[in-house]
């Protein structure tokens, strides 16, 4: 009996892969944008290039415990917590327990360690999101479930698009009785109230300095018109320097991140930066000179971030501390080696699980097949929910795909997750109408 319990019992192995990941990744995995966030933590002075409530939040940590392993702890607290939450929810369901099996997937398990913004805006929305489905949830859970979305929201600059459903959501279980009509006017409210927070809490509260990262997305789009155009229309930078770099292959493409190849170009850094305004000026006037060039480009620029099947998959895995003059170090132990060779060992044998068109697809057709579902309405809905937010969330990188890292879809892939096994929870069933009229 014992063995049984020790095999059933979810809270156990919540525990489990929380210390087995803290084990594994301590003190936290950290690339050269974990390590500026860190840096910002410490000195308190912020800046929008990165959210600054992701250093502030940091920073107030560090008094309980320095070191970037709070941070970790925070993260995989709000994971295994969230796992646990949505297994207990489950109740007796044979399925419930892959809700805990899902924190050990290795689309999941990738990037658990990692100090990354997707990481804490995913963990937050899988906790809230737990909170907020159980039968009869607290005022307290909902204003727990609220404070994440609000941090998911903050967290990452497209954020919002993947919160549109799940803020409808919340208010609907905030606000049961209340009309379709009512709803959708409640949940845009909340989303242009958490706007305006999120902006007063950066610019006024914390003082963050405008970095106007959209600028990175623009460049890409003026070098590729330059080249169209066959002259340069980036302000102030010759005709050669960005020809040369149009053809610099940059993260395995010649499509995006031309900013890196620009910055280390003489002509370029006698200007730079460029100030934001001129940028805008000649990007607009680009696009509205040649905008069917500009929908192509940023359509090839999305199906390079989705992969395709003859493509291997693109920044799946990270590890380890990026050189730092901080005196960071993650030192890799057996558990670490596991973990790396689990996730890798996976993506050799099936790579499409790393690629975000796989996802995509996924999505779209169990979001299709929902309709041909019978059964809880609760559960249903539920699943919509957690299907829209991913597929929101995977478009709106359509006009602004930055890179191909495949945890720029990591909160598509933990909801689609999320998803399907919810169905297997549930008493949901497949009734397909065969009748002849």
């Amino acid at each position: 009996m014992l063995k049984i319990w020790l095999y059933r019992n979810p809270l156990l192995w919540a525990v489990i892969g929380f210390g087995f990941f803290t084990i594994a990744c301590y003190p936290g995995f950290m690339s050269v944008d974990t390590l500026e966030q860190y840096r910002q933590a410490h000195t308190l002075k912020f800046k929008d290039g990165h959210p600054p409530v992701m250093a502030w939040l940091w920073s107030k940590l560090s008094f309980i415990l320095d070191g970037p392993q709070s941070l970790l702890f925070l993260h995989l607290g709000l994971l295994w917590a969230g796992l646990y939450i949505w297994s207990r929810n489950a109740g007796e369901s044979r399925a419930a327990k892959w809700f805990i099996v899902l924190g050990f997937l290795p689309w999941v398990a990738n990037f658990e360690g990692v100090l990354w913004k997707d990481m804490g805006m995913a963990f937050s929305l899988l906790l809230a999101l737990g909170l907020l489905s159980g039968r009869n949830p607290s005022r307290i859970q909902i204003g727990t479930a609220f404070g994440l979305l609000l941090y998911a929201f903050m967290v990452r600059s497209n954020a919002p698009v993947a919160l549109i459903p799940i803020v409808w959501y919340a208010a609907r279980r905030l606000l049961p009785s209340l009309s379709s009509r009512i709803m959708i006017a409640i949940t845009a409210l909340l989303l242009v109230a958490m706007f305006a927070f999120l902006n007063f809490f950066n610019y006024y509260l914390l003082d963050a300095e405008k970095n106007h990262m959209a600028s990175y997305m623009m460049v890409d789009d003026l070098v590729h018109l330059s080249v169209v155009a066959d002259k340069s229309l980036l302000p102030k930078v010759d005709d050669k320097t960005v020809m040369e770099c149009a053809q610099e292959t940059i993260g395995e493409t010649k499509l995006v991140g031309r900013l890196f190849c620009l910055v280390a170009k003489p002509s370029y850094q006698n200007v730079a930066p460029i100030p934001y305004e001129e940028v805008k000026e000649a990007w607009l006037s680009a696009v509205a000179g040649n905008p069917l060039e500009y929908v192509r480009f940023r359509f090839s620029a999305y199906l390079y971030l989705l992969r395709s099947p003859s493509e291997r998959p693109y920044i799946h895995w990270f590890s380890g501390i990026s050189p730092n003059e901080m005196g960071l170090v993650q030192k890799d132990n057996a558990a670490t080696v596991f973990l790396n060779g689990y996730v890798s060992g996976i993506a050799h044998l099936a790579p499409f699980l790393f690629k975000p068109y796989w996802w995509l697809i996924l999505a779209l057709l169990l979001l299709c097949a929902t309709w041909s579902m019978r059964g809880g309405n609760d559960a249903l809905t539920l699943i919509r929910v957690l299907l829209i937010s991913a597929l929101l969330y995977m478009l709106s990188y359509i006009p602004l795909t930055p890179m191909a890292d495949f945890r720029y879809v990591y909160w598509s892939t933990l909801a689609i997750s999320l998803a399907a096994i919810k169905f297997f929870a549930s008493d949901l069933s497949f009734r397909f109408d065969l009748r002849v009229v």
